[in-house]
C-alpha cells in the first residue's frame, strides 16, 4: 500500500466522526438513542492549503490520479494517527491558481479515512 504524497502539510485539516444514533421521542416526553452501527464512522477530511507550489500540486494530482479507487496510507498531521484512506467525491482534488502568487495554487483534497492502522 502507498503512502501519501511527501507535500508540505496542510493549512487545514478538519475532521470529525460520525456518531448515528437512533433516537426516539415517547408521548410521555421521554426519550431514548441508541447506537445505529458497531462502530463510529468517519467523516471525510477535507485537507486544504493557502498556497502549495505547482510542483507539490502535480505530485498530489498524479497521486490522485494513481489512487482514485484505491486505498493508501495517510498519517493524521495534528494527531500523528496512521491511516488507510481513499479519495472521495466528484472532485476529490480541487485548485486555483493564485494570481499574485502565479507558482502557486490554492488547493483542497478531500480524503475519507477508512480503517486506522494500529
Amino acid at each position: 500500500m502507498d503512502n501519501w504524497p511527501d507535500i508540505p502539510l496542510p493549512t487545514t485539516c478538519p475532521s470529525g466522526i460520525r456518531d448515528p444514533l437512533l433516537e426516539d421521542e415517547f408521548q410521555s416526553g421521554d426519550d431514548a438513542a441508541r447506537p445505529q452501527f458497531a462502530a463510529p464512522r468517519c467523516m471525510p477530511v477535507t485537507l486544504s492549503w493557502n498556497w502549495l507550489h505547482k510542483d507539490h500540486l502535480a505530485t498530489l494530482r498524479a497521486f490522485q490520479k494513481a489512487h482514485r479507487a484505491s486505498l493508501f496510507l495517510w498519517t493524521y498531521p495534528f494527531t500523528g494517527e496512521q491511516w488507510e484512506a481513499r479519495f472521495s467525491g466528484e472532485e476529490p482534488v480541487k485548485w486555483s491558481p493564485l494570481a499574485k502568487l502565479p507558482a502557486y495554487a490554492q488547493v483542497t483534497a478531500t480524503i475519507k479515512p477508512v480503517n486506522e492502522v494500529k
